[in-house]
């Protein structure tokens, strides 16, 4: 005994010429139009389409339909319309007319975008709309950071009034991977520029015959501003995002949850070690730093103009003054400090999947930098101000 299909016989298209009608009949549904079904209906559709002058549809000979029917028949009437042709719907049940209309609202609502791209906005009013968003967001997230800070601040107090309640081992642990690690970088980095500042300051002084004058350029540009502002952009870049990646890690694996589950406050157990541990370091990496670059200078020095070890010594530090040398090293604990406040900031931010981590940690680095260079910038006003 064979099975009887659910439908009683598969979807059927036929032209009646007199009357202009396309007549429908059959089971129009996804079991009705089998691929061999569908072949032939479309065949004879597209052949209508380039001959036939069709003014109806008579769909009362449909027994049965579900969207795959109702969809290829919009999709016929669509054709029509783009011939410039009109076919009328006709011998619908109230219920088929009820799958017609719901399928259409349906198609209403998925055209929006489409329809929103055809009436875009002029160049400027969409540079305009960016540049008001982005304003609006940086001055959100601008009052959420004065509120951390504000928070951090209260946190310290506690932590002074309560030294046991700092996490010691931590923070040796944040002592250990930001400073001590950080030398071999640091410091290659600040001989390297060391010896582009004295080969550059040959080059150009040489002209005059100050290319002694050399010294004092090495020195005072590493004590001042070079040694101290490269060393915090490496931090920012290192140990900055490493800060915001653990913590963002842990915000999405729920461990913070965890921690206040415990009684424990995130801020002293995450964000006072790290934070502490920079402002630590940062002053100790600068005059490693100086110490690197100076001493790059000397063997570029050595090398262009014959300046032995010892008069080298001897010419730097008649060109450091103690003022020059606490001017750059003073600096560093506040660009310490907002380096971690920043990046610690954004890994609390962090929500949602793990995509999330590596588009705060970007945003962390690049706002630590851009501080660092803005307060480097005050810096120099003010001990511009301070004629020091």
């Amino acid at each position: 005994m064979t099975d009887q299909p659910i439908f009683s016989r598969p979807a059927s298209f036929e032209i009646d010429g007199h009357s202009h009608t396309a007549k429908l009949a059959g089971s129009w549904t996804m079991l009705g139009l089998s691929q061999s079904v569908r072949h032939q209906i479309d065949t004879k559709m597209s052949e209508v389409l380039n001959s036939e002058d069709i003014t109806a549809i008579d769909c009362a000979g449909i027994e049965q339909i579900d969207t795959t029917g109702v969809l290829l028949i919009q999709d016929f009437q669509r054709n029509l319309e783009k011939k410039g042709k009109t076919a009328v719907l006709n011998g619908l049940a109230e219920t088929k007319k009820n799958l017609f209309e719901q399928l259409d609202k349906i198609q209403s609502l998925a055209l929006v975008p489409t329809i929103a791209r055809k009436h875009r906005l002029p160049p400027f009013m969409i540079l305009a709309n960016q540049v008001g968003y982005e304003i609006f967001r940086l001055g959100k997230q601008s009052l959420s950071l004065v509120s951390f800070f504000g928070y951090v601040l209260i946190r310290m107090g506690v932590m002074i009034l309560h030294p046991s309640r700092l996490r010691w081992t931590a923070l040796a642990s944040h002592l250990d991977r930001t400073g001590f690690q950080a030398l071999p970088i640091v410091g290659l980095l600040s001989f390297l520029i060391g010896i582009v500042l004295s080969f550059q300051g040959v080059d150009q002084l040489s002209q005059w015959g100050a290319a002694i004058f050399t010294v004092n350029l090495v020195a005072l540009s590493m004590t001042r501003e070079m040694g101290v502002l490269i060393t915090a952009i490496l931090v920012a870049g290192r140990s900055g995002s490493s800060f915001t990646a653990e913590i963002g890690a842990m915000k999405i694996n729920e461990e913070i949850d965890a921690i206040k589950t415990l009684g424990l406050n995130p801020i002293d157990v995450l964000v006072l070690p790290r934070l502490l541990a920079l402002v630590i370091v940062l002053p100790l990496l600068t005059f490693f730093a100086n110490f690197m670059g100076i001493m790059g200078g000397g063997v570029m020095l050595w090398v262009l103009l014959g300046i032995e070890p010892a008069h080298y010594i001897n010419l730097v530090r008649g060109a450091i003054s103690p003022t020059g040398f606490w001017l750059g090293i003073i600096k560093a604990p506040v660009f310490a400090f907002f380096i971690g406040l920043i990046s610690c900031f954004h890994g609390m931010l962090v929500k949602g999947s793990t995509e999330e981590v590596g588009s705060s940690t970007t945003r962390a680095v690049v706002e630590s930098i851009f501080y660092v260079i803005m307060l480097d910038a005050v810096f120099s006003i003010i001990f511009s101000i301070l004629k020091i």
